[in-house]
């Protein structure tokens, strides 16, 4: 057994590290797509309780080395996840009717995110103790590795201290476990540049269109309808009317797409371009595909 998960970690990090030379290029036949490569590649299906899964074991893991270094950590909040195929939560009527698409606030200075209670604990430590609990966390002086991932992309994360203990123990290395923690975003940013191209979303689409016309907007997308809010912001200024007309604008945008099923469409298309992916791509993500379930794997057996 042991033997194996080497040889799987082993050939994840060999192939991974072709994810530079992944680019666009001419389709070939490539690996057999996998349920959990489709997953991977669009951030749903299991992907959601397995990422969920490996943060919980992570934190774990974290405060136990913490705590062999002097320090009592509260846990973390667990994480949780958007779930994809949840179109309503996806639609997110509630807060559109709140604040539209958000965007008026989202420059808002002066906002502070609420204090956890991880941050709470180090806030309350002396100058020295802070010092030392960064020294537990990131090694002295927080060295970092710098990991390749897709095209010219690269992540600089921590190569020791109890962060880069635990993510060795899950994932083998710092560079598979930045590999793991990056590389979904990225292939999911891919398939969702294809994923108008799709019959079943373009369908969904057309409605979505033809019921924003019946209410007086005219745009070509829901992206095109935020890049319109947020293009009339700098143009005019945060006012009360613009607010008004950005919650109106959102509102009809997510009953248009709840009409059309235009969340589920777009999942759908997603999940169906991840087999045109170059031949290139599928490799590294059968790789990554490999080296994730056996993440997945350790942080279910760590208590």
């Amino acid at each position: 057994m042991r033997r194996r998960a080497a040889g799987v970690l082993a050939v994840c990090s060999l192939l991974v590290s072709l994810a530079g030379c992944a680019e666009t290029r001419p389709a070939r036949p490539g690996p057999t797509v996998t349920p959990v490569m489709i997953d991977l590649a669009t951030r749903s299906g299991r992907w959601t309780a397995d990422a969920e899964q490996l943060q919980l074991a992570f934190d774990l893991l974290d405060r136990a080395c913490l705590r062999r270094a002097g320090f009592a950590p509260p846990r973390a909040s667990r994480l949780s996840l958007p779930v994809p195929e949840d179109e309503t939560a996806a639609i997110g009527m509630a807060e559109r009717s709140r604040v539209g698409y958000g965007i008026a606030g989202a420059g808002t200075s002066g906002t502070r995110r609420p204090e956890t209670e991880p941050d709470r604990y180090t806030t309350a430590l002396s100058r020295q103790g802070r010092q030392r609990y960064g020294d537990a966390q990131f090694g002295p002086g927080a060295p970092k590795v710098t990991v390749p991932l897709l095209g010219r992309a690269k992540a600089h994360v921590p190569a020791a201290g109890c962060v880069a203990e635990g993510r060795r123990r899950l994932a083998g290395g710092a560079g598979v476990w930045a590999r793991l923690d990056y590389l979904p975003q990225q292939f999911d940013d891919r398939v969702s540049q294809e994923a108008q191209r799709e019959p079943v979303y373009a369908s969904a689409l057309t409605t979505w269109r033809s019921c924003m016309r019946q209410r007086g907007y005219h745009h070509a997308d829901p992206e095109a309808a935020r890049t319109w809010v947020r293009d009339a912001y700098r143009r005019r200024g945060n006012t009360a009317a613009l607010r008004h007309k950005e919650i109106a604008l959102a509102v009809a945008d997510g009953r248009c797409a709840a009409r059309g099923h235009l969340p589920t469409a777009l999942l759908r298309a997603r999940r169906a371009r991840v087999a045109r992916l170059p031949r290139v791509d599928l490799t590294v993500l059968r790789a990554l595909s490999d080296c994730w379930l056996a993440a997945v794997a350790r942080a279910r057996a760590v208590r």
